[in-house]
């Protein structure tokens, strides 16, 4: 009986650490609308979309009064690029408690959406614990198109943290993940794969910690025999970099740095 309670007991903490409320809607659909009204006045945009991928909403697992949503959006400007489509998202830091937003980014020319388009948007709650008093969140981006012969995958991430009621940005795209393949559409290919993880470091700079990246490599081809498609792994590696922080934010070196463009 004991274990039957204390597993239900786990089950709620689980589900209410997970879920966000009536408030984080309403800021939801807030945002949207703002977003709508600014591109609009500002730059006569046309085509504006919340459906290319859905909103996103997290509790933050280490501060459980706050709550982050993401609101990705697409939009056209007709005088720009000969219309352009550009795809963004705003993050939002609530407090459901307080029923009160306190903080806010909006990241308004992520990428143009040509033959790359957006996948996927997480919020990343893991212990970024940049400062005995800070910890970090992230926000994942995956982007990806459609080709058989010519594939790409591509994950960036921005890292965000709260300082004084503002939302400020440390990390800006940085590639964690990336799957590139050219072959015949069918099993003959050449690819490569990279990975990459981030762990806090002991040394600090202007106050806050380094952060260690270990980036693990694979390249790897396909063949077809009579009968089979083999996969094979070519060569395999792994790097490690150490991003320091400048006063402003953790700087990225270029083999990091996720072609956003």
């Amino acid at each position: 009986m004991k274990e039957i309670t204390l597993t239900v007991l786990l089950s709620l903490i689980c589900s209410i650490a997970s879920a966000c409320g009536e408030f984080a809607n309403n800021v939801t659909s807030m945002v949207q609308n703002n977003i709508r009204s600014s591109l609009t006045q500002k730059f006569s945009a046309i085509n504006i979309s919340f459906d290319t991928l859905h909103s996103q909403c997290k509790v933050w697992k280490q501060r459980l009064d706050k709550s982050i949503i993401v609101v990705p959006y697409q939009y056209e400007i007709p005088s720009d690029r000969a219309g352009s489509q550009y795809f963004g998202f705003t993050v939002v830091v609530i407090d459901e408690a307080r029923k009160a937003i306190v903080g806010k980014s909006d990241e308004r020319k992520l990428f143009v959406v040509n033959s790359v388009t957006p996948d996927l948007v997480e919020i990343d709650t893991a212990n970024y614990k940049i400062r005995e008093s800070i910890l970090a969140f992230g926000v994942r981006l995956t982007r990806r198109n459609g080709s058989s012969a010519s594939s790409f995958r591509m994950e960036s991430m921005n890292l965000y943290i709260l300082e004084q009621n503002k939302l400020k940005k440390i990390i800006d795209g940085i590639l964690m993940s990336s799957y590139f393949v050219e072959g015949d559409g069918q099993c003959n290919v050449d690819g490569v794969n990279s990975e990459s993880t981030i762990a806090i470091g002991k040394s600090v700079s202007n106050g806050y910690s380094d952060l260690l990246i270990n980036r693990k490599t694979r390249y790897f081809e396909s063949s077809r025999d009579k009968t089979n498609c083999n996969a094979v792994n070519r060569k395999s590696g792994s790097e490690k970099y150490m991003l320091e922080f400048d006063g402003i934010a953790y700087r990225i070196p270029d083999v990091l740095r996720a072609p956003l463009d």
